[in-house]
């Protein structure tokens, strides 16, 4: 039945994606609701960023209703934490919210959760020569964590596909230890990510037509829920009895979501040194620099895909070594950074060997990149949109 449950899920809510992007990407061409391109995005052409509206809808409903058989502890705090940076997110996208007040509000919503809802990542298991800690230290490390994560899948949210496939890479680890050991209710919310992640990847990746970007709205929801999985994966491999549990879960969470966090907090590094604010966007993420070498948004986001996947498996294979937990941690933390800054460094050979990058969408897309590859402008392309066409009106207004 469990089983029955876990492919329902996936399938409910990767169909509530479909069925819902079309009439959301129309509402928004004809409220003009777009994500306007300008000097430091990565796309050619407005786009809506309403995306995420479908996932909330699909992963909340899908949710809701196949766990209601289940003990779900928790569930209704997680629930109100995503209304809380759903409506954050979607004003965001429809109009602006400064850095500081999303951070202050993520801010909230990570103490909510720690505060009311218990969750806490409280054993180190020997990670820091450190067992279990004291409640406050434990809920301090928890509340920072929760928003770095949903920092970490907002800001690597910057080209086509990368959030949602490092979004459906990490939950299907955590979905099937889930189910492997009888957390059916995690296990259904894992499948119904999944799901509307694929559901999403469709439209995002492969539809002109009704092309859409998760937005603000999507990326905020997908940090917060790869934060409660790695907390729940950290709380619940702690019991006693469990049927599978896992050598050294800190270094394979770790693993599973390093490119993420450990390119956030390199940038937020760089920001600072630099004298800048940490949340000043600019374009220093991986994912930038992977574009001068792989120069489609899919293959840029397979290759980091990739590049994550097998930082992953080295986190599973150095879990077996019997190595002390410290060397496994700095090995996968190590790994991890030189991941992330690998790209930076092949774009800046490549522009000493070259004198100018000029890679394939620059040609394709109207980039022109001089040798400092954050300065980029742009030659704006038109989208064939359903209904209608742009009017001068609109063209006059985006400057073309």
């Amino acid at each position: 039945m469990e089983n029955v449950l876990l492919i329902l899920a996936l399938f409910i809510s990767c169909g509530l994606v479909l069925v819902t992007t079309p009439p959301i990407v129309r509402v928004a061409k004809a409220k003009k609701l777009f994500d306007e391109t300008n000097p430091r995005k990565l796309h050619t052409f407005s786009v809506p960023n309403l995306g995420g509206i479908s996932l909330f809808i699909a992963i909340i409903i899908t949710t809701s209703v196949l766990t209601t058989r289940f003990s779900a502890p928790g569930f209704q705090l997680v629930f109100a934490a995503m209304v809380m940076l759903f409506f954050v997110g979607v004003k965001d996208d429809l109009i602006f919210i400064s850095p500081q007040t999303k951070f202050i509000i993520q801010l909230l919503t990570a103490i909510l959760l720690v505060a009311l809802g218990g969750f806490s990542i409280s054993n180190f298991e020997g990670l820091l020569f450190l067992g279990k800690v004291p409640p406050i230290l434990g809920q301090s490390f928890t509340v920072i964590f929760i928003v770095l994560m949903i920092n970490a899948y907002n800001l690597i949210d910057g080209i086509d596909g990368l959030a949602g496939a490092l979004g459906v890479m990490a939950t299907l680890f955590f979905g099937i230890w889930f189910f492997m050991n009888g957390f059916i209710a995690h296990a259904i919310l894992s499948a119904s990510i999944v799901g509307s992640l694929l559901g999403f990847l469709r439209f995002n990746l492969f539809s002109k037509k009704y092309k859409i970007f998760m937005g603000d709205t999507g990326s905020l929801l997908l940090g917060l829920l790869m934060a409660m999985q790695v907390i729940w994966f950290l709380t619940y491999n702690r019991i006693t009895g469990i049927q599978h549990q896992t050598a050294h879960a800190p270094v394979i969470a770790l693993g599973i979501i390093a490119l993420p966090l450990l390119d956030t907090l390199r940038v937020f590094t760089l920001r600072i040194m630099h004298g800048k604010p940490p949340f000043l966007p600019d374009n220093s993420h991986i994912h930038h620099r992977v574009l001068s070498f792989l120069p489609h948004h899919l293959h840029s986001s397979i290759g980091i895909t990739i590049g994550n996947l097998f930082i992953i498996a080295s986190a599973f294979g150095v879990s077996y070594t019997g190595l002390n937990i410290n060397i496994q941690f700095l090995f996968i933390l190590l790994l991890g950074v030189t991941t992330c800054i690998f790209p930076g460094l092949m774009a800046r050979l490549m522009r000493k060997k070259n004198g100018i990058v000029t890679p394939l969408f620059q040609q394709q897309n109207g980039f022109n990149l001089n040798k400092d590859i954050r300065n980029i402008t742009y030659k704006e392309e038109s989208i064939d949109w359903p209904r209608e066409k742009e009017t001068a009106e609109v063209e006059e207004k985006q400057g073309r």
